[in-house]
């Protein structure tokens, strides 16, 4: 699958379309060229313009959450997911949950047909694992068995004396997805590993490249340099146990551990390696 990208932020798409109408919204410079002729309100995008006549016109039916304005009920009703903590649609071939259904077909375009999207800050640490001299498998995509799920797609797989690495790159450390959930597939990729290779470790890194909230301050994302110095000591890591986790550059809770590792859905106890 073509993926097309913005030569400006390395935002990607699957559409050119997606690309054009992103640069236009983000990095256009010449303004907002669209005014509405009744309230002077100007937009960059034709498309908002017209989202924004729904405001003179009626009957209208508008969100009581936020400013969506639609003409139709039923798309009303449809938009009111987005408030909504539910995620009903479930991907069949890994964890991702959708509030809409629409988002789920997305994802399947994006993720589960033809070429995997490869996204930017996977880039950058395939770049800084490069550098330091580092082998590894891109996407490794391990089959389950035993389990109602099927597989589940490694970001890094690298292979050692002692067992083997699997380096995940956390977006936004994965807030988008319940810790649960999270533990239940770090469960099962140990799980399908023992079965395969009785005997040897798993270290599972949990990289976070991007900035987080603590305290109410902003901590900035790690520098190129952190970032390698912090991936080097992991990778060179020999963990004792048969599982053992690690966290890079994720929020500290109380006594220094990742505060994801304090919460009560947290299932993985006794197996935290190193932390950054």
């Amino acid at each position: 699958m073509t993926i097309f990208e913005c030569q400006d932020c390395g935002y990607t798409a699957p559409f050119l379309a997606w690309v054009r109408k992103h640069r236009a919204c983000v990095h256009c410079e010449r303004g907002r060229r669209y005014v509405c002729q009744v309230c002077d309100r100007a937009f960059k995008l034709e498309s908002h313009l017209k989202q924004h006549m729904f405001v003179h016109r009626g009957p209208q039916y508008k969100c009581s959450l936020c400013d969506y304005v639609c003409s139709h009920k039923r798309s009303l009703e449809a938009h009111a997911a987005v408030h909504k903590d539910e995620r009903q649609f479930r991907c069949g071939l890994c964890h991702y949950t959708a509030k809409r259904r629409g988002d789920l077909m997305s994802h399947m375009k994006l993720i589960h047909e033809g070429r995997p999207r490869r996204k930017k800050r996977e880039e950058q640490v395939a770049d800084i694992c490069d550098s330091l001299g580092i082998s590894y498998i891109r996407e490794f995509t391990i089959s389950f068995t035993g389990y109602a799920r099927r597989c589940a797609r490694v970001d890094f797989l690298l292979t050692t004396y002692w067992g083997w690495t699997v380096l995940e790159v956390d977006e936004r450390s994965h807030a988008q997805y319940s810790i649960k959930h999270e533990c239940n597939r770090m469960e099962m990729i140990f799980g399908e590993f023992a079965k395969r290779h009785p005997g040897s470790r798993l270290h599972i890194i949990r990289f976070n490249p991007d900035a987080y909230k603590h305290n109410g301050m902003i901590i900035k994302p790690p520098t190129r340099e952190a970032q390698e110095q912090a991936l080097r000591h992991a990778l060179e890591f020999v963990p004792f146990q048969p599982l053992t986790i690690s966290y890079l550059f994720y929020r500290r809770g109380s006594g220094g551990a990742p505060e994801v590792t304090q919460h009560s859905d947290w299932s993985c106890h006794g197996r935290l390696g190193l932390v950054f």
